[in-house]
């Protein structure tokens, strides 16, 4: 296997189980006044893209894929959020695989750009973790 696919996947491994244990984990056992259900983070946006979106996934399921709109309300989170609801379930898991490979996705961008300048793969790999864009 080719070395930048191995870590973009062993990236989004660990972005998944980062997320996971956020949602499902940390939040409702830990820190459950932080949590808002649904492994959401209380006082933020994502309470309300997240009804947005499943809003719109619902009205997907009765009218088609007619209805899906980019901006829905005017926010793109929720419009790029319903179809993953539409296709694997209304719950912000659904978004998990999502999520972990555009974690992946900018790691192995950072991996890329440092081979670039000379450095070795092992210290490319290990920069993104480092400076906090692999969560």
């Amino acid at each position: 296997m080719r070395p930048l696919l191995a870590i973009w996947l062993a990236f989004a491994a660990y972005g998944a189980c980062a997320i996971v244990l956020v949602q499902f984990w940390v939040l409702p056992v830990m820190a459950p006044g932080l949590h808002a259900g649904q492994g959401l983070l209380a006082g933020t946006d994502a309470i309300g893209y997240h009804a947005i979106a499943k809003a719109l996934a619902e009205s997907m399921h009765v009218s088609g894929w007619s209805a899906w709109t980019l901006a829905p309300q005017g926010h793109t989170a929720a419009g790029l959020a319903a179809p993953f609801y539409y296709l694997l379930g209304s719950s912000p898991a659904s978004l998990v695989p999502l999520n972990a490979a555009l974690h992946a996705t900018g790691g192995i961008s950072v991996v890329y750009l440092l081979r670039q300048f000379g450095a070795g793969l092992l210290s490319a790999a290990a920069a993104p973790v480092l400076v906090g864009i692999i969560d």
